[in-house]
């Protein structure tokens, strides 16, 4: 006991001696430091603030946050693209003086002390240049400045190195280079390896702008580590960490870059209209170049039709020059498409002679007139899918089945009993026995449907005998059974082969049948053919496509010899960003869950940047058109057999109104999806898609569980769906004029994980359909550029950015704004000059000036103020370390969760 009373007294004397050497040490802090007393608040503050839950956002600057965000808001689009920043007609003075200025070897020369940093010494194969920087070229009808631009360019090609062509820009962080174009234009330019690589031509007050883009473009690309697939290039760079592609950065979407050989550049002088063609991945170079016949899967975006392209342009260089005969020929399901890539190549200046541009449809049918010019099909004969849906048709071959559908009955027939590989090298629709002993991977009916399927299939031949009716599965047997009859005799008359080389876009959407055709055109050359396609996009009625089909296609037209390699695959989709792709990938992990067979499994799509959520809309047919019809940008798009309904009812708008099968193919930077879940025909769907997306409340299933029993029609429903979903580049709104079952059900899917954002259309003015993303990334836009006016201008930015995040509800934002502008309030009118240490009033300012910082979260702004407001050496360095810390604990606490 006398231990422990001991150790007691000795406890409090410690204690005593303590307090009594902290108000020691207190009293002299305040005698040495006199503004001791107007940090002590501050000190409090940080403690406290340690303690409590900050927002995530807490520490980082308007900039960052930015970054963080990762995709661009619609007004700060080419900002810096206007005419007067770019100089369009540039300046006769200026021009002038530079031409005095050149002497014989082309070079400005300057004297010794003039010269600076320069551009390493590389011997340059490849000039490449930004869509921006082409945009510019197209922009000068002076042609002398067409001319000094291929001037320099060309300078730049053979390794010019003066300060006048290659100076390096300090501000810039990833190595940008100025060249003098004229008296106040420069070119703007990086060194990618053996590359060089033109971004702007911009005005000298706009270099700085410039250099932040260019940087911008790298940070989006490289912050998200996610990105696994992203490349680097090695063998044609001299830094490893230089990424293949590049992310727009002043667009939510990949920079696209052209590339020019240095033999070409006289094509940029003499050719105004001529675009260089874009530069490839590594991937998708492998591809180009790859021997033989090469089978292309990719998702949406992922840049098929570009491989399709360039393969047809590489074929061209490579056999044109010889004497043999060469001629090609591309295929698609839609016109659009074959006037899409025919655009395409001409616009890169190739000679299309030798190239024909077809839809299917119309392949079919020249080969049917030339084979026998007299047979006519006559359209009244015809049997399309909505006339065998009909009550002519359908009621009557079905009689009492009820288990299949009229879009599962359609597809045995068009893609196996009659259109299949098989049947049109037997000249005769496939037997019972062929047709059931078809594998599982192939037909995905079980025996008992297919027994009830081929019954069905007999009636409906009958009928079609009966009355002289024909379908395009028929035709297109019909003219490959007579072409082989007499292909002989057309090889004889130098007819065959018609075509040497052969190309198909969205080949998924073709019957075996007419792929059995091409391949007969082309002689049979099977190491010929380039054919690319996306399954999870099979949107034509009655096609169950197979990548295999066609390599069993080629396997027994070489009779065993050759077999076709596996599809070469491309996932990183060059179109659309993360904010729309997110979307589309929830459509296809419901595709693949309902129907694991529909379509091949592929990583999740993935873009290079994030973007703005989709929004989703109620409203009326007199609004769309309002809001839409000046908008030349915006493309609508409907069910296909709803579009001419559309088009009348929105009036001005109804040009830029296209049916999803219509739009296969092609992008468009923004996209409605216009009644789309208002324009199901049925009950039963509706039902389907409400259970697909959210389950059956009223009976507690869940939609994993209800999946099951959805009709086999839903398949084709959600491969439309994903393909109308990945036409939009940028901006994607669903819009619906009326209220439905499904339509509920997508809203409150997309919603629940946070994928789309609710747009009411009173909220919707003059600048067109902003959704809260758009609202949000604007605003923080002008809080960013906060830090670089003066105090009056800065007031005003943060009010407009505070409507800005009042309009996308975001409270966290919208008080760091408050108090970032009562921070600028304490400031005054004057810089932050630093105080003597008899200003009390101004270092109490000082502190509810770093005080009004933290609160807004502005870490490094508190920071910076404490430097100049406060006038005692060792306390102002505790205090910006204890400010400091802050950030380190907001991101360990959010770390940890």
């Amino acid at each position: 006991r006398e231990i422990e009373s001991d150790k007691i007294k000795t406890s409090h004397v410690l204690q005593l001696q303590r307090r009594i050497r902290g108000n020691l040490t207190r009293r002299r802090i305040k005698n040495s430091h006199p503004d001791f007393g107007i940090w002590a608040e501050l000190i409090l503050k940080i403690n406290k603030m340690k303690k409590s839950n900050l927002p995530e956002s807490f520490g980082k600057t308007w900039a960052e946050l930015k970054l963080e965000y990762n995709y661009v808001a619609q007004s700060n689009e080419y900002e810096i693209y206007e005419d007067e920043a770019l100089g369009v007609m540039g300046d006769e003075e200026g021009f002038e003086q530079e031409t005095k200025l050149e002497k014989q070897d082309g070079i400005v020369q300057y004297s010794e002390d003039m010269i600076g940093e320069s551009a390493d010494e590389v011997k340059v194969l490849t000039i490449l240049l930004t869509s921006e920087s082409l945009k510019w070229l197209r922009m000068q009808k002076d042609q002398k400045y067409r001319e000094l631009f291929h001037k320099r360019i060309n300078q730049l090609a053979n390794g010019g190195q003066s300060y006048c062509l290659s100076k390096r820009l300090k501000g810039s962080r990833h190595g940008a280079f100025e060249t003098k174009l004229d008296k106040g234009q420069r070119i703007i330019w990086t060194q990618r390896g053996k590359e060089r690589m033109i971004w702007f031509i911009c005005k000298h007050d706009k270099i700085s702008r410039c250099c932040e883009l260019i940087d911008l473009s790298y940070d989006r690309v490289l912050k998200d580590e996610a990105h696994e697939e992203i490349k680097f290039t090695s063998e044609n760079s001299l830094n490893k960490d230089e990424p293949e592609m590049l992310a727009n950065p002043i667009a939510n979407v990949p920079l696209k870059i052209h590339s020019v050989d240095v033999d070409d550049l006289d094509r940029l002088l003499i050719d105004v209209n001529w675009t260089p063609p874009l530069k490839l991945t590594s991937n998708e170079e492998l591809i180009v170049t790859q021997k033989g016949t090469v089978l292309l899967l990719g998702r949406s975006g992922t840049g098929k039709t570009l491989c399709v392209c360039n393969r047809m342009a590489r074929d061209r260089l490579v056999h044109k020059p010889r004497k043999e005969k060469f001629r090609q020929l591309f295929v698609s399901r839609t016109s659009r498409l074959c006037e899409y890539v025919e655009a395409l190549q001409k616009r890169a200046g190739e000679d299309l002679t030798a190239v024909a541009m077809r839809r299917v449809d119309d392949f079919v049918d020249e080969m049917s007139r030339l084979v026998e010019p007299t047979k006519t099909w006559q359209d009244c004969h015809y049997i399309s899918y909505e006339k065998f849906c009909s009550d002519n048709v359908l009621p009557i071959i079905k009689g009492t089945e009820k288990e299949l559908d009229a879009l599962q009955i359609w597809t045995q027939f068009r893609s196996f009993i009659k259109g299949s590989y098989e049947s049109v090298r037997l000249k005769r629709p496939l037997t019972r026995e062929e047709y059931l002993g078809l594998s599982k991977d192939r037909c995905r009916l079980h025996l008992e449907q297919r027994r009830r399927a081929y019954d069905i299939f007999e009636v409906y031949q009958r009928l079609l005998d009966k009355n002289g009716w024909w379908d395009e599965v028929d035709k297109a047997r019909h003219v490959y059974t007579t072409m082989e009859e007499k292909f002989t005799e057309l090889v004889g008359e130098g007819v065959m082969p018609l075509y040497t080389h052969i190309y198909v876009d969205e080949i998924q959407d073709i019957t075996q049948a007419e792929i059995a055709l091409l391949f007969l055109v082309s002689g049979n050359n099977y190491k010929a053919m380039f054919f690319a396609g996306d399954t999870a996009q099979t949107v034509s009625q009655g096609v169950d496509f197979r990548f295999e089909e066609i390599r069993s296609i080629v396997y027994g037209i070489s009779e065993g010899r050759f077999r076709l390699q596996r599809p070469e695959k491309l996932t990183r989709n060059f179109r659309s960003h993360n904010g729309i792709l997110s979307v589309s990938n929830l459509v296809l992990d419901k595709l693949h869950a309902a129907f694991p067979a529909a379509a091949s499994k592929l990583p999740p799509d993935t873009g290079l940047v994030l973007g703005p959520r989709p929004g989703l809309i109620m409203m009326d047919y007199d609004e769309i058109s309002n809001i839409f019809k000046e908008n030349t940008r915006i493309r609508i798009l409907v069910r296909d057999e709803l579009k001419a309904g559309f088009q009348q009812k929105l009036r001005g708008a109804g040009n830029a109104c296209l049916g999803i099968r219509d739009a296969k193919g092609l992008e468009f930077r923004d996209v409605v999806i216009l009644d789309f879940f208002r324009g199901i025909p049925d009950k039963i769907h509706n039902k389907a898609w409400k259970q697909l997306l959210i389950g059956d409340p009223a009976t507690k299933i869940k939609a994993s569980t209800a999946i099951l029993d959805l009709p086999v029609s839903m398949e084709l429903e959600l491969k439309l769906l994903y393909t109308a979903i990945t036409r939009s580049c940028d901006r994607l709104f669903f819009i619906e004029t009326g209220s439905s079952q499904a339509w509920s059900a997508w809203r409150r899917c997309l919603k629940k994980d946070d994928l789309a954002i609710e747009i009411k259309s009173d909220v919707i003015g003059d600048r067109g359909v902003m959704t809260a993303d758009d609202w949000l990334i604007e605003g923080i836009e002008m809080a960013s550029q906060v830090s670089d006016i003066e105090v009056s201008g800065a007031k005003r930015m943060l009010l407009r950015a505070i409507n800005h995040f009042q309009k996308a509800n975001n409270k966290v934002y919208e008080q760091r704004c408050f108090a970032n502008l009562r921070a600028l309030e304490f400031l005054g009118p004057s810089s932050p000059d630093k105080v003597s240490e008899d200003d009390k009033l101004t270092r109490k300012r000082g502190n509810e000036v770093v005080d009004a910082y933290l609160d807004a979260g502005l870490v490094s702004e508190a920071a910076r103020h404490l430097r100049y407001k406060c006038t005692s050496p060792g306390l102002e360095k505790f205090l910006r370390k204890e400010i400091m810390s802050l950030r380190k604990v907001v991101r360990l606490r959010h770390n940890s969760m």
